[in-house]
């Protein structure tokens, strides 16, 4: 242990002063619980510091001069200490403390502090690698050699090395080689960074069950480590009641050596809608990127042809005569959730813009405006969950075109629209003639409560609320429909099962309902 030499001397009496009067010196914060009565605190010494003056101790510290001794504040007070200067990147720092009564019966806290020097990043050595190359770790990190390093930038450069989704463990550690105190102000200290690698090839098989789609099920095999450079290609499938297709897809993660990734993704869905049924194919080129760490962007456009088996009678909020889609979109998002299945206390908002059809007579001319806002917070080490979550869509055309294609409308239970849990699809979404959908969509889940029950298995309870509207023109919060409910979750990151069962909150006095079988967190 590196103290300073002041530290020793001060120790050494103190042990003396304890052999001689052993019932006048508290070296154990037990020994102060004899009674009810705490000793009140006299004053807070401490020893050792060069870098920070004694103030700043004092006012980080949960113990006050004056106030009653607490032996549960005095057990943390020193990792307190500790963690604050591991935040100013003093990571190899070190405190002692103990406790003395005084002549008064008063008490006095003393702290030996061992700040040490701010650390740089030194030299980086990565263990563990196998089938991946060193500088798809290294290119994560967000701190260079010779940088100082601060707690967050590590927290955050293992978060960004687990989203690559190649790794299933790792750790970030500077390593102190300094073997005698150094009243240096800053040190180059290597960095060993541990990874343990993970399935680069996967089979993923779901599926569930919806008042939307029935029985649904849906199959992806990927390759997410191509070249070694966690190039990423997959092929997935999906069918259910209403829709089949299939998705091919390769994601080219530092696309030209830049911090973007870029993405192509074809695909062809077949729906068997109630009244009609359709053939929608196409093609989505996008670059995304981080930006400030829980900042992310996207740019992306797509072609998409839309093909009727049978076609529905046209109206005059939808358009069948045009079949081509040509579109632009941007999406930003901030995202502080640690993972999908344990948010922690986070938050995550998207904004989405997209414009279709610009100065081309031969698309479909719209545009479109979602926003999704979801909040977390967490109890209990985590494991009590609360969380709610709005969503919000409008599309409309513009130019020449009138309408838009039917399959742009807003649907409860497709593309981002979550279902209203409780209720079908026809009761949340409008219809007109023989199309189901509208252009403006209001989806909230007000309430969503994950409690633990037994290991893995949690309980869930719920309140949404949700309405689709024609147009912007007939919204009307009388409108939403309301709906509580129950639910099981598997907290399984590898089969994340959730069963719900919401039921209808009617004015009418029904309190029907339905179940849902899904994967993963409901939003």
């Amino acid at each position: 242990m590196k103290m300073p030499l002041l530290f020793f001397i001060l120790t050494l009496a103190c042990t003396g002063s304890i052999l001689q009067n052993n019932n006048s010196i508290i070296t154990q914060s037990s020994q102060l619980l004899v009674d009810d009565t705490q000793p009140l605190i006299d004053s807070i010494f401490i020893e050792g510091n060069t870098r920070f003056d004694t103030s700043w101790y004092k006012s980080i510290l949960p113990l006050k001069e004056g106030n009653r001794f607490d032996s549960a504040l005095y057990n943390n007070s020193s990792d307190i200490i500790t963690d604050s200067l591991y935040s100013k990147g003093h990571f190899f720092a070190e405190v002692q403390n103990f406790t003395r009564i005084n002549e008064q019966n008063s008490l006095n806290i003393y702290y030996f502090v061992y700040e040490g020097p701010v650390v740089l990043a030194g030299d980086i050595e990565i263990f563990g690698l196998e089938l991946v190359k060193p500088v798809v770790v290294k290119r994560e990190l967000l701190f260079n050699q010779g940088q100082k390093l601060t707690p967050s930038e590590i927290l955050l450069s293992i978060r960004q090395i687990y989203n690559t989704g190649l790794f299933s463990y790792v750790t970030i550690e500077p390593i102190d080689t300094v073997l005698i105190y150094t009243e240096l102000d800053s040190v180059e200290a290597p960095i060993l960074i541990q990874v343990e690698e993970a399935n680069m090839i996967n089979l993923q098989i779901g599926g569930g069950y919806s008042s939307i789609e029935g029985l649904f099920g849906n199959l992806v095999f990927a390759h997410q480590n191509l070249f070694r450079l966690g190039h990423t290609a997959s092929l997935s499938a999906q069918v259910s009641f209403v829709s089949t297709g299939a998705y091919l897809s390769y994601t080219y993660p530092w696309f030209l050596s830049a911090p973007v990734s870029a993405n192509i993704r074809g695909y062809i869905n077949r729906y068997d809608w109630d009244t009609y049924k359709e053939v929608i194919s196409g093609a989505t080129f996008g670059i995304g990127g981080i930006a400030r760490i829980y900042n992310s962007y996207r740019i992306w456009t797509s072609y998409k042809n839309q093909h009727f088996i049978t076609e529905p009678e046209s109206n005059s909020l939808i358009n069948t005569s045009i079949t081509n889609t040509l579109l632009f979109g941007s999406s930003l998002r901030r995202d502080t959730r640690y993972s999908l299945l344990f948010p922690g206390n986070a938050i995550a908002a998207t904004l989405t813009g997209e414009l279709a059809g610009p100065w081309m007579s031969w698309s479909n001319q719209f545009f479109r405006i979602q926003t999704d806002l979801r909040s977390y917070r967490t109890f209990f080490n985590g494991n009590l969950i609360t969380g709610s979550a709005l969503y919000l869509g409008f599309i409309n055309s513009y130019g020449p075109t009138e309408g838009v294609s039917p399959s742009e409308l807003f649907r409860a239970g497709f593309g981002l629209v979550r279902p209203v849990r409780g209720y079908d699809e026809d009761e949340i979404s409008p219809s007109t003639g023989e199309i189901t959908g509208g252009r403006f969509a209001l989806i909230l889940n007000v309430a969503n409560i994950i409690f633990p029950v037994y290991r893995v298995l949690n309980g869930e309870v719920f309140i949404d609320a949700g309405k689709i509207w024609t147009s912007p023109g007939s919204f009307s919060l009388y409108d939403l429909r309301w709906s509580a409910g129950i639910g099981l979750f598997l907290r399984i990151p590898s089969f994340p099962l959730r069963i719900d069962y919401g039921i209808k909150l009617d004015r009418n006095g029904r309190f029907d309902g339905n179940i849902y079988f899904a994967l993963g967190y409901p939003f």
